[in-house]
This record gives structure tokens, sequence and C-alpha cells, in this order.
């Protein structure tokens, strides 16, 4: 089982962004150097008291030319609110910068931020507008020229230049939390991502067994299909100071999520394009700082991590954990100490 590094560089409070910026750079050159498969960063907008960065593509450029062995992940790109010819050649742009490391993570964005309201685009719109994008994207990719008429966008005679560096296209990684999710995804033979923070592991279990069962309906084959988790990690030398280290930051987040989802439930009402949420409203009015522990991530010292991930690996046949240390915007010395700990302690024992 591969690791990657995940962040959505949300930025404390008496952090400057700029800062924040910097550090998350030279957070993924250490990850190039010390033994991380990739670094996956997330698209938000319009949240700062959640994250700060509303153009992924940019930093992986950034990161692209301090590294040169890292996957770079976008995780995700947030399908609806782009145009599909604009996002096809930003996303084909990277992937040639970074010599053809780019990982290519479509979703649909957090529930609980602005993102629809901000680029006028109806939420209700966004399971068609998604599946309208990610056909053109990767039909772009492969064909000399394409028209396309359809509900959202129509063009003709469009040639996509330039194509990417890798053939046919770049991974493309689904994001997914709900059942029909993972089912759309493994008929349609797309990688397939999670996040454990919001979803427990055994439901997790029994989407990823829906969605390998729906890919081998459709006739994809077992090793073309990448299953990677999206969850919390930290590592540190002793079990109270992996709890304690990011107690703060983990707490923050999910705070900060509950009073933002509080706020779009309000403002929207419930809507079943977005079932998960009531899911996940109900899931903060019980949350406990034990029950995340218990449940949604993993802390502790080298050998009970290393543990855990060989346990959830074979539990739910995982190719990759991205490790998402910084959470919360968890100050840059504490999760480069656990990045170099996790690397030395922990990696070694994962690809076995």
């Amino acid at each position: 089982m591969d690791v990657g590094i995940f962040s959505e560089l949300q930025c404390a409070s008496d952090l400057a962004i700029t800062t924040a910026y910097r550090q998350i750079i030279d957070q993924a050159e250490l990850a190039d150097q010390i033994g991380f498969r990739s670094m996956w960063l997330a698209e938000l907008h319009f949240t700062r008291a959640f994250s700060v960065m509303p153009a992924p593509q940019l930093v992986a450029a950034a990161i692209a030319a301090r590294t040169r062995r890292l996957r770079l992940g976008i995780g995700v790109y947030i399908l609806p609110v782009h145009h599909p010819l604009r996002l096809a050649e930003e996303a084909a742009a990277l992937d040639i910068l970074s010599e053809g490391r780019l990982e290519f993570g479509a979703g649909r964005g957090h529930p609980f931020t602005r993102v629809y309201e901000g680029f006028g685009v109806p939420a209700d719109q966004s399971r068609e507008r998604f599946d309208e994008c990610l056909e053109i994207v990767r039909r772009a990719w492969t064909e000399p020229r394409l028209s396309f008429k359809g509900k959202f966008h129509s063009f003709e005679n469009v040639e996509l230049v330039p194509k990417p560096v890798q053939k046919p296209y770049p991974p493309i990684h689904v994001g997914a939390v709900s059942p029909p999710s993972f089912i759309s995804a493994g008929e349609q033979g797309f990688n397939v991502m999670c996040p454990a923070q919001v979803v427990p592991v055994p439901a997790i279990k029994e989407m990823i067994a829906s969605y390998r069962d729906a890919a081998r309906r459709a006739g994809h084959p077992q090793s073309s299909l990448r299953v990677s988790l999206l969850l919390p990690v930290f590592v540190a030398r002793t079990r109270a100071e992996a709890e304690e280290i990011p107690r703060h930051g983990i707490m923050s987040y999910y705070e900060a999520t509950g009073r933002l989802m509080q706020e779009l439930l309000r403002e929207r009402g419930l809507s079943d394009q977005f079932t998960v949420y009531n899911r996940v409203n109900e899931f903060m009015g019980s949350l406990t700082y034990e029950g995340v522990l218990r449940n949604h991530a993993v802390f502790g010292e080298p050998e009970a991590v290393r543990d855990r991930l060989i346990e959830m690996r074979d539990e739910l046949g995982l190719d990759e954990v991205l490790a998402w240390i910084d959470i919360g915007g968890i100050d840059h010395e504490a999760v480069t100490t656990s990045m170099k700990l996790m690397a030395d302690k922990v990696l070694p024992h994962l690809s076995r």
C-alpha cells in the first residue's frame, strides 16, 4: 500500500496566509525526499475559517518545480463550477509541468461551503453538471477535435491544446461518500477516493465492496482500479503526544464544519442531491474526540499507527492512504516531525 499526504491548507487565525503557502510547498518537498508517493491538494472556496486554497493547481505547479518524484493529486477539482474545456487545458498543462505526475481528482466539493452560491451554479444541478463535465474533460484529452451538445455546455470542432503527457490521460479519481457515487465510479471504471473523517470504516467497507462489484459487472478489471482513503493520521513518539498535539486542530475542523453545515441547512434546506447534509448534521451533533479517535482517525506511536494501517489495508483492500496530517491547521513543525517519523517507522512496513 502506498501513502500520500493530503491537505486542504487550513490556516490558523494567527498565521499569515503567505506563510501557510510557503509551508505547504516545504512539506511537499519534504514528502518527495523521504518517500511519500503523492501530495494531494483540495479545492475550496469562500471559507477563510476552513481553507485558503481556491486554486490547488497553482500550488501543485509550484510544488512540481521543487520536486522530482512526488505524484501531484488534486483532491478534488469541483467539476460542477468549472468550464470543462478550461479545466481540461489547465490540468493538461499541469501534467506537462510536472512531467506526467498529475493525479486528477473529480468531485462535487464540500456540501458545507458556499461554492455553488459563489459561482452562481444551482446546487441541485451538481450531479448532472459533474457527469457532463467529466465526460467532456476525458474526451477533450483523447480526441483530436471535439464537438459536444449537452444540457450545460455546447461547442463545435474544438481542438484541446495541449494534451496531457500521460496517455490516454492522467489517472482519474472520483471523490465519493455515498453508495450511488461509489457505484457510478465503479461502472465507469474510475479510481475512487473516500474521506474517512466523515464516514466510518464499516460504511466505507460496504461502499468499496459495491464499487468493486459495479466495476466487475461493467467489465472493468480489478487490477485497473485504485482505492484511496483520505484519513487523518498523526504519528508521535508516544501515544499521549500523538493524541494531544493534533487534538485542537482536528476538533476545530469539526467545529467549523458543523457551524457551516448548520448555516447552510437553514439557508438551503435539505436536498436529495446532497444526502450527506443530513448525515453530517447528525454526525456533528454526537461528535466527541474519543469518537474521532475510535472511528475517523489514526493517531499514535509509530508501531500502533503501522499496525492499524496494515489492518485497514487488509480489511478494506486499500491501494493508498492519503494521510491528512495538518488537519485544522496543525503547526508546521509538528506536521513535518510527524511526517519524518511516519516515513522512518511506518512506511517501510506498508509496502510488504
